[in-house]
């Protein structure tokens, strides 16, 4: 028997097997990560002299939230990845809008355009008891 080759087979199967999430899940949220790049550029074609970015998100229509990331240098360019959590409890479909915007002195950008990413949870929920109990 080629073990070697059952081994790759087994690792291939769970793989297969595994669903790919987007998120991390525990019993009070998900945590997803928030991805993007520093602006190298100001609207004038200059250097940006980046002070901070900002990611706005929120949770379907509920309130928004930010979270201010300090500019990896003025020149920006790097780039960026966060986590945030927010409370997508099992037996809950809940989709995350996010935007981020860059600031220098002169002020804050224009917030991109919205990303939305949406976690089903619904079929994470408890099952029933057995049924037809009995004790002889």
């Amino acid at each position: 028997m080629n073990y070697r080759l059952l081994g790759v087979l087994s690792i291939l199967a769970l793989l297969l097997a595994s669903p790919a999430w987007a998120f991390t899940e525990s019993p009070t949220g998900v945590t997803f990560e928030v991805s993007y790049k520093e602006p190298t550029t100001n609207t004038a074609g200059g250097p940006p002299l980046l002070t901070q970015t900002t990611i706005y998100y929120k949770l379907g229509t509920g309130a928004e939230a930010t979270l201010i990331v300090p500019a990896s240098s003025p020149a920006g360019g790097a780039v960026i990845t966060k986590p945030v959590t927010v409370p997508i409890v099992p037996g809950q479909v809940g989709t995350i809008n996010v935007q981020v915007t860059a600031s220098n002195p002169a002020g804050e950008s224009v917030r991109t355009p919205v990303v939305s990413k949406t976690d089903d949870r619904s079929a994470q929920v408890v099952d029933p008891p057995p049924s037809n109990l009995t004790v002889n």
